[in-house]
Order: structure tokens, then C-alpha cells, then sequence
């Protein structure tokens, strides 16, 4: 979902494929070394999730992401934490929509109703899950 973006703008369009992290299906491979793998590949968004990380950890991890995603002119988005610097925040469905706005917001919906409600708070984008 775009158009909701409020009076700031994001460093560009939010890409149409977006790569989440899970570090477990990394293995034997580093988070860092699949995503610049996909980056080469021609992925140009991530979402930043290992929510399970000490604050410290996921905020270095988010500034290596940010180096490898911006030299490929690329945004790292973080998972329901608008603390640590990245491009922008995905939200969970229950999470507080962010004050100040980061410059891209998206949310985790589950059906119609919070899809309507994302765009109404003006979420950039949405994902829609579990579908099948």
C-alpha cells in the first residue's frame, strides 16, 4: 500500500521485493553475508526482524545492513523498533504507530480490516499474512 506518506519522504520508493532477516535460516551463512548476497542480487529492501538480539547487537547489525543497502542505493527497514536508526519501521499489528514518523512506515496486517486501518494511520506499505 503507498500514498500514506505523510509530510515526510522516504529516500525513494519502497521497493517491490522485500527480504527479511531470520538469522537461523542463514546457516552455516552470516545474516550480513545473505544480505549482501541478495543486495547483489538485485534486492534493494530488507526488514531488519532478529527481535530476539540485546539492543546494542541488532543496532550494530542494523548499521552494517545500512552500509551494504545504501552503496546499492537500497533501504533497511527495522521490525517494530523506530529507535534504531535505519531508512524506516515495520510495525507489528499491535504495535503504536511511531511519533515522530520515521520516513517509511509499513505494518504487519492479518486481514481487510487492519489493511484499511494501515492506510488510514498512513502506513507506506503493508504485508498481508498468513494468506493460504
Amino acid at each position: 500500500m503507498t500514498g500514506g506518506r505523510g509530510a515526510c519522504t522516504p529516500p525513494g520508493p519502497v521497493p517491490p521485493v522485500v527480504v527479511l532477516t531470520d538469522r537461523s535460516m542463514c546457516a552455516p551463512r552470516s545474516v550480513v553475508e545473505v544480505v549482501a548476497a541478495a543486495v547483489s542480487g538485485g534486492a534493494r529492501a530488507v526488514i531488519l526482524r532478529e527481535k530476539d538480539l540485546p539492543a546494542h547487537e541488532r543496532s550494530a547489525l542494523a548499521r552494517e545492513l545500512s552500509a551494504i543497502l545504501h552503496s546499492a542505493g537500497g533501504v533497511l527497514i527495522v521490525a517494530s523498533d523506530p529507535t534504531i536508526e535505519a531508512d524506516g519501521v515495520h510495525l507489528s499489528a499491535a504495535d503504536p504507530f511511531p511519533s515522530p514518523r520515521p520516513p517509511i512506515v509499513g505494518r504487519s496486517c492479518h486481514g481487510i480490516s487492519e489493511a484499511r486501518a494501515a492506510g488510514a494511520e498512513g502506513c507506506d506499505y503493508l504485508t498481508l499474512s498468513p494468506i493460504f
